[in-house]
């Protein structure tokens, strides 16, 4: 069970932290952390509120449930909406009926805090919902944070990469114009944070496969099955690195987005596209795979003669070339866990590497 005090000590040590308080009294000028702003205010509005009684241990709570859990559940889903700026889940009766109209509550909640979207209120959405104000104070301040070592002018035109939010965004003239899903790096390969600027889109890129990942999985992979190297387009370099021919199933698909940078990730396409229908996206070497390659690829190029069309065509002659990007597109990649979408609602992601249990310094 949750402890007022000991979570009231957190918080007041939390906002004694410099950092932290600089973040707030010295706010970056980027309308999201503009929009955390506000959704700290309304907190900060709700954290005087008696604490909710936690709701029951028991099994997963699903459509048709009823009982005294159920109405539990319905009361916490309205408190958090206070905080969430979220609409309040409408008050129908018997309020002990898990109905059509609360498990859409549950769901709409799932989706706002990075859950599994299934209507169902098992162990994670029961634990997601016990969380109280000075959980989600300690996030906004912890995003605002982030938001400020940012650089203050992101670019006319960029692309923002948010890690934790397995999304990827495109602006233009401070306008939105892509908004697309992305996989990223698995914990144990995470995906950098870094800036940089997006100068070609290769077509039907070949891969140079890294000493690490040639060791530790296709080697291991060719000694179990000799076939195996052939059969997906491996060469063995003079030098005995490998290389992948491009091709359909090129681990790079058949868009890559260049891009300089000291951690050697780019943006790529996929030849597992089923793995953008997950909730939770960690499965790359730390490399972005997007979600609509061509359709980011005429973004960035920005060019009448590039059209999905004309890309497609020219990828289907096979031939590997790269298409400079003639105006400067800015690509940052960050990790916000707390962000604010266009109806004011406070989304919460999921923090996959662990960075906001790190203690101290900027954790972009």
């Amino acid at each position: 069970m949750r402890c007022p005090r000991l979570a009231l000590l957190a918080l007041v040590s939390l906002l004694a932290s410099p950092a932290l308080a600089a973040a707030e009294d010295d706010p970056p000028p980027h309308p999201q952390a503009l929009r955390l702003l506000e959704a700290l205010a309304r907190y900060r509005s709700v954290e005087g509120r008696p604490a909710l009684p936690p709701i029951p241990g028991g099994p997963a709570l699903r459509l048709g449930d009823r009982g005294p859990r159920v109405a539990a559940l319905r009361t916490h889903l309205a408190e958090d909406a206070r905080g969430d700026g979220a609409p309040l889940p409408p008050p129908v009766a018997p309020a002990d009926l898990l109905d059509p109209t609360l498990a859409e509550a549950v769901r709409a909640f799932q989706e706002r805090h990075g859950l599994e979207p299934d209507g169902v209120a098992g162990s994670k959405t029961l634990g997601e919902l016990s969380r109280g104000p000075a959980d989600h104070l300690r996030q906004i301040l912890l995003n605002l944070e982030r938001w400020r070592w940012m650089p203050r002018d992101l670019g006319e035109r960029y692309v923002l990469v948010n890690i934790a939010g397995f999304r990827l965004e495109a602006f233009a003239g401070g306008r939105r114009e892509l908004d697309l899903r992305v996989i990223v790096g698995r914990p144990a390969t995470r995906t950098p944070l870094f800036s940089s600027v997006l100068q070609g889109v290769t077509l039907n890129p070949s891969w140079s496969v890294p000493g690490s990942i040639a060791r530790n999985e296709i080697w291991p992979k060719a000694a179990r099955d000799p076939s195996y190297l052939g059969r997906n387009g491996y060469q063995v370099l003079p030098d005995g690195r490998l290389r992948q021919k491009p091709g359909a199933g090129n681990s790079l698909g058949r868009l890559k987005f260049v891009f300089p940078n000291r951690f050697g990730v780019y943006l790529h396409d996929t030849p597992s596209h089923g793995l953008f229908d997950r909730t939770v996206r960690t499965f790359s070497h730390g490399c972005i795979r997007v979600e609509d390659p061509a359709g980011l690829a005429v973004w960035v190029l920005d060019d009448p003669a590039w059209t999905r069309e004309t890309l497609a065509a020219a990828i289907a002659t096979g031939r590997e070339r790269t298409l400079p990007v003639a105006d400067a597109v800015q690509i940052h990649v960050g990790y916000w866990t707390a962000w604010v979408d266009d109806t004011g609602t406070l989304q919460v992601g999921r923090d996959v590497y662990g960075r906001d249990a790190e203690p101290g310094g900027p954790s972009r």
